[in-house]
């Protein structure tokens, strides 16, 4: 099965600014794909560039196996904030969209009926977008995306602005849409504990350049190598002759200085909770207590958006 998203070498630049440097990434179906990084890292443009709403200067964007323009009718997107008539309702702003499309009325009337229930606005939908909240501007939105019947979503910061309420509601509505309706989605965001709870994979950008990418487990747990190892944070009277015992025995690679009488370490590659006690015994150090320290995604990204 072809990848959902491939895109290599993608470059660029505005005047003597490279935004977009060299960018590889790969999305596969069935992803919920986040896209990170800092402010002006150049996620948008990535985006724009892959959606050929700009173009780029070289690169390759590959889409479900295909290229060229033919490639994005698999490719449903909302970027940045959307924008609607606000004086129709949300249904006029759909059947607008439709005839956009290419699609007649009396077919699309049925899909806008199941893509307003889709996206939680059955009940609203004769109503005048000027009075939508945000998160119903954003979820209307996500309907618009879907009129083409997309393979692959893209959605570019879907939770931005949204109270807690609205976020829970929309990434409730994408993990739907993944796992119910089959869609692939790539999206951007800076909320790392959303990125954490609803994506499957990720990739970190940093100035326009792919600095980490893979499945949100395997970067938690520390298996990637380009982010740190596991920690365990030990409780000792000892601390010096216990970080002597487990740096010569090469269980670990770093300590951080903590209260007195604690020392939180990175595990060395292939290190593990029993080999450090085993270490420890042979050593003969005393340990009080011994907490495995789970990494969050903020560890991730951090350390991918500082190397």
């Amino acid at each position: 099965m072809s990848s959902a998203l491939v895109v290599k070498g993608l470059t660029r630049s505005y005047g003597s600014r490279v935004v977009v440097d060299q960018l590889d990434l790969r999305v596969e179906p069935g992803d919920i794909y986040g896209f990170l990084g800092p402010n002006g890292a150049g996620k948008t443009t990535a985006m724009r560039c892959v959606l050929g709403l700009i173009r780029r200067d070289a690169g390759e964007v590959t889409l479900f196996g295909e290229t060229g323009p033919r490639a994005r009718r698999h490719v449903g997107a909302m970027i940045e904030t959307p924008a609607f008539h606000l004086w129709m309702t949300g249904r006029q702003n759909l059947e607008h969209a439709a005839a956009y499309e290419g699609l007649r009325p009396k077919e699309a009337a049925p899909l806008i009926d199941r893509l307003l229930a889709r996206v939680g606005l059955k009940e609203r939908g004769k109503e005048k977008v000027s009075g939508y909240s945000l998160g119903m501007k954003q979820r209307l939105g996500i309907a618009r995306a879907l009129l083409g019947s997309p393979r692959l979503l893209v959605l570019d910061e879907p939770t931005n602005g949204l109270d807690p309420d609205g976020m829970v509601q929309m990434r409730d509505l994408i993990r739907s849409l993944a796992r119910n309706d089959g869609l692939t989605v790539f999206l951007s965001s800076h909320l790392l504990s959303e990125v954490q709870a609803l994506c499957t994979r990720v990739g970190i950008i940093k100035e326009g350049r792919m600095q980490v990418e893979g499945l949100v487990s395997e970067l938690l747990s520390g298996v990637s190598a380009k982010v740190g190892p596991e920690q365990l944070l030990l409780v000792t009277a000892s601390p010096e002759a216990l970080e002597k015992a487990l740096l010569e025995g090469g269980q670990i690679t770093a300590v951080h200085a903590q209260r007195p009488g604690e020392l939180l370490v990175d595990l060395a590659e292939g290190a593990h909770l029993a080999s450090v006690m085993a270490a420890l015994g042979e050593a003969g150090a005393l340990v009080q207590s011994v907490t495995p320290v789970k990494r969050d995604f903020e560890d991730v990204y951090m350390e991918a958006v500082r190397s």
